[in-house]
């Protein structure tokens, strides 16, 4: 009998030892017995089974789908199944975009002077209402969505009082968060939240600048983090962002960010995941007013690619990694720009689909009436297109992908763009095998 590597396992090759990943399990095996049928794989992507002595372990290797027969060679790990139609994604800009700090990689207008008022809440109470989900998911976003708590409250408390449950979650700079107001975004049903630190003191300043000289950019954050983790609330999510490029190592010294997290936050904590982002090389440049700078943010060089290795290889031996649970989700790095119910509405009232891009026309996908009306125009069908072709089907990154990692992208190219983990499958492998690892 011939049995073959199937398309989704990674494998690699280190000190004569095989380390098999299953992407569509996420199960690793170990072969290091080179009198194991499994062990000619080292140099081979299929093995030929003659005898019964290993019979036990091969069986549960193809049970397990590391192994498959050649009729079953080309079958799909991962059936792609784009979004849920039962849930409704609302992301909510109550403060517009405006913030009380002056990021340098930032592309928003922060001086928007929009806001949600009371008015809103009605209407978008009614939205949620004529939608008619099974399930809501709730977001708030910025800008900083804490300059104006006055409308998180109100909306949150309306939709509990009219017994909609809902998840909720806030992207936030954290420096507004303090016991009370954490309390209050509990109450609010607001447990997940995504919070930014760009390094230890001066390399945060820099890059995430305050807009008042009575606000310590890090101090706001550091403080933000330090009080969720004495609070008693155990079933809040955090994850905590950051973003590094050559000068992160280089000029700042990696153990100094090192200090800052482990300072900051107990190893121990299942309640706080590590996302790490590689972006260009800034010094001063501002997104909002120059386009050359707006490029750099996504430029990711050799050296930020190697940052972003060790940086992560860091987090897998000491903390929870969000890119491992995202590479490792159904439709983790599928963005939601691309699912026809998610929405991102502006105190405007216009709906957008994507965070990245609020003021580039095509985003604009129609206005929500007084009625709570979604009024849809054109542009939608842009960003609900499938631009999934038949090599998605036979693709590694296709189970977290799903054929849509930038429905903008897509748009601008009229094409499927493919994510960036598809080239990279080998390096991120590894990451995920020594987090997973951590626990057995």
């Amino acid at each position: 009998m011939v049995l073959y590597l199937p398309y989704w396992i990674t494998k690699k090759v280190e000190n004569e030892e095989i380390r098999l990943f299953n992407w569509a399990n996420n199960y690793s095996v170990n072969i290091y017995d080179k009198s194991h049928p499994a062990y000619k794989l080292l140099d081979s992507d299929h093995i030929n089974i003659y005898n019964n002595e290993y019979e036990e372990d091969v069986n549960w290797l193809i049970e397990e789908k590391f192994l498959v027969s050649e009729n079953n060679y080309s079958d799909r790990f991962s059936e792609s199944k784009r979004f849920s139609n039962d849930t409704l994604d609302l992301i909510l800009l109550p403060a517009g975009e405006a913030c009380n700090l002056n990021c340098i990689y930032c592309y928003e207008n922060h001086n928007d002077k929009s806001r949600m008022k009371s008015e809103h809440v009605d209407i978008l109470l009614n939205l949620v209402k004529n939608q008619n989900k099974k399930n809501l998911k709730l977001e708030y976003f910025g800008g900083e969505p804490m300059l104006n708590m006055n409308f998180i409250k109100k909306f949150s408390k309306s939709l509990l009082d009219n017994n909609i449950q809902f998840s909720g979650a806030i992207t936030t700079n954290g420096t507004l968060i303090n016991k009370e107001r954490l309390d209050e975004l509990y109450q609010a049903n607001i447990k997940s939240f995504q919070i930014t630190l760009d390094g230890p003191r001066e390399r945060h300043n820099l890059l995430r600048a305050s807009n008042s000289k009575s606000l310590d950019s890090f101090d706001g954050v550091t403080n933000a983090l330090k009080t969720i983790v004495e609070s008693s609330y155990e079933d809040i999510v955090v994850t905590l962002r950051i973003n590094v490029n050559h000068h992160s190592i280089e000029k700042y010294n990696f153990e100094k960010l090192i200090a800052v997290i482990e300072s900051t936050l107990p190893k121990n904590d299942p309640r706080f995941f590590i996302l790490p982002k590689a972006i260009g090389d800034y010094s001063s440049a501002n997104l909002r007013n120059n386009e050359e700078a707006k490029m750099e943010y996504c430029k990711t060089s050799t050296k930020e690619k190697e940052v972003l290795q060790v940086f992560e290889d860091y987090i897998a031996h000491n903390y929870n990694s969000a890119n491992v649970m995202l590479l490792t989700k159904q439709g983790g790095y599928s963005c939601y720009a691309g699912n026809p119910n998610s929405l991102v509405i502006t105190p405007d009232l216009k709906v957008r689909k994507c965070t990245v891009a609020l003021n580039d026309p095509i985003n604009i996908v129609g206005f929500i009436d007084k009625n709570g009306i979604y009024q849809k125009n054109e542009n939608l069908n842009l960003w609900i297109k499938d631009y999934s072709d038949k090599y998605c089907n036979t693709c590694i990154a296709q189970k977290t992908c799903q054929g849509s990692s930038c429905p903008l992208a897509n748009i601008k190219a009229n094409k499927k763009i493919c994510p960036p983990i598809k080239q990279e499958i080998n390096v991120l492998t590894q990451q995920v095998v020594k987090f997973y690892d951590k626990f057995n």
